[in-house]
């Protein structure tokens, strides 16, 4: 279930996660997080994916394809 603070805490994890990605091995467009939050309410980390992915929840695969697009139109407005 998404809630505001599941938003923060994937808001706070994504930036420096993609700058240590970027930093260390070049360019990342695009990443997948698997992270749980336990009955306590602290957030875990389980590991950090590099490589695009499929996903089962049909609105999560759309979301990916889409943010997909939108990357791809960036870099290629760079290019030109």
């Amino acid at each position: 279930m998404q809630t505001a603070s599941h938003d923060q805490f994937i808001q706070t994890i994504i930036p420096p996660i993609g700058k240590t990605l970027s930093e260390r091995y070049g360019f990342f467009g695009e990443f997948s997080i698997d992270a749980a939050v336990s009955k306590t309410g602290q957030y875990y980390i389980y590991e950090v994916n590099s490589k695009p992915m499929s996903f089962d929840e049909p609105e999560i695969e759309s979301a990916k394809i889409a943010q997909l697009c939108r990357l791809f139109c960036q870099l290629a407005k760079n290019d030109i």
